[in-house]
């Protein structure tokens, strides 16, 4: 083990204000999508002024959506990313810092991702070249001293 570190999920997932941010955008996102049905169900034919107007808001409608969809698929919703320290019980020192981010999802929408292996990179070799210019008091394993 290199080191660890702990994250209080339910105070993430009850407390936190990005996360509550996150859900606030879904919120408005649905909210967005019902307005946007229960005005194609209006019917329109009777007032080309009015008809033409909501066209307008549907447009807008549609933007909002569309700029939501496009911060979703790219990421960009508020949850930071977070730099923790590792900490190993046996040693003073920090052991490292992890790059990270914990995104609590309620049973639903995380069934709706599917689960991800975390394993490490595969093993490179490498070969490393030296010149020692100078040594002294070395010992060489087969006794001599350089």
């Amino acid at each position: 083990m290199i080191g660890f570190t702990s994250i209080d999920l339910e105070d993430r997932y009850y407390g936190n204000p990005y996360m509550t941010s996150t859900r606030v955008l879904e919120t408005y996102k649905k909210a967005v999508e019902l307005k946007k049905a229960s005005l194609e169900a209006i019917d329109l034919s009777k007032n080309a002024d009015k008809a033409r107007e909501m066209d307008k808001v549907k447009a807008e409608i549609d933007e909002i959506a569309r700029m939501l969809n496009s911060i979703k698929a790219k990421g960009q919703h508020k949850i930071p990313v977070e730099f923790r320290e590792l900490v190993h019980p046996d040693k003073k020192q920090s052991q490292g810092i992890v790059e990270m981010w914990a995104e609590v999802f309620p049973s639903e929408e995380a069934a709706k991702h599917p689960v991800q292996t975390v394993k490490p990179p595969s093993r490179e070799e490498y070969e490393i070249r030296l010149v020692l210019w100078e040594t002294r008091d070395v010992k060489i394993p087969n006794g001599t001293s350089v």
